[in-house]
């Protein structure tokens, strides 16, 4: 007869977390990939010794390119979880002046997120989320070539830079174990940054470095995740 009251109260206990939606503890993987879209990023100065500064000002466009992520973390049951996450992005340049080449960029980020109950609105099916995370991103310029002017500015080089980003999407779960997620995320590099180039004009060669702002990101990201220990309920 004991046995049948610790049984029955552990179901009720087990029905009552399931109604609420809330965030379960356990560990989880999780992929996403979509568009990603850079802002335009402006030349601060191209520095040569005879010009240092020329080129101040220029805006230099990109197309849609694409992002991706996968992260490994821990749900702690009261809404948060935290991840780390390794992430890659690729862009084309555009615009003028005439430009050519690819920006890739690999991040290494840690992320924190808040999972909002809202079974008690009526809503099921659905477990809304913000986030936030700091990191380390490389930016590396592959076969870039800046023309106009009668100017042929190249570059092939890479930068580290801290990163920033904030995110907020929602989870729909498909199983016990694993749910669809779609995400708005907005990554930022912060700090301007140095890259060594190679300019060619009539006066000759030169390698100057140059320097240009930092940059933001816009995607927005389809995935999965898989929980280890049943995360969405």
């Amino acid at each position: 007869m004991r046995r049948t009251g610790v049984l029955l109260a552990l179901t009720a206990a087990t029905l009552s977390a399931e109604a609420s939606g809330q965030t379960r503890p356990g560990s989880f993987i999780s992929m996403q990939i979509g568009p990603n879209l850079v802002t335009y990023r402006t030349i601060q100065g191209v520095q040569l010794p005879s010009a240092t500064g020329s080129g101040r000002g220029t805006n230099l466009g990109f197309e849609p390119g694409i992002a991706g992520t996968v992260a490994a973390g821990q749900a702690f049951g009261d809404g948060l979880r935290a991840e780390l996450e390794a992430s890659v992005r690729s862009d084309g340049f555009a615009g003028s002046p005439r430009a050519t080449g690819t920006e890739l960029k690999l991040g290494v980020m840690a992320n924190l997120y808040y999972d909002f109950d809202v079974s008690r609105l009526g809503l099921s099916g659905m477990v809304p989320y913000l986030g936030g995370g700091i990191g380390w991103m490389r930016t590396r310029w592959n076969d870039v070539r800046l023309s106009g002017q009668g100017l042929l500015l190249e570059m092939n080089d890479s930068v580290d830079s801290l990163a920033l980003q904030g995110m907020t999407g929602a989870a729909f779960p498909i199983t016990d174990s694993l749910s669809l997620t779609t995400e708005y995320r907005f990554t930022a590099l912060p700090m301007d940054q140095k890259f060594a180039t190679r300019l060619t004009s009539m006066a000759g060669t030169a390698t100057p470095m140059m320097k240009i702002t930092g940059e933001n990101n816009h995607a927005v990201l389809l995935g999965m995740r898989y929980s280890f220990g049943n995360l969405l309920r």
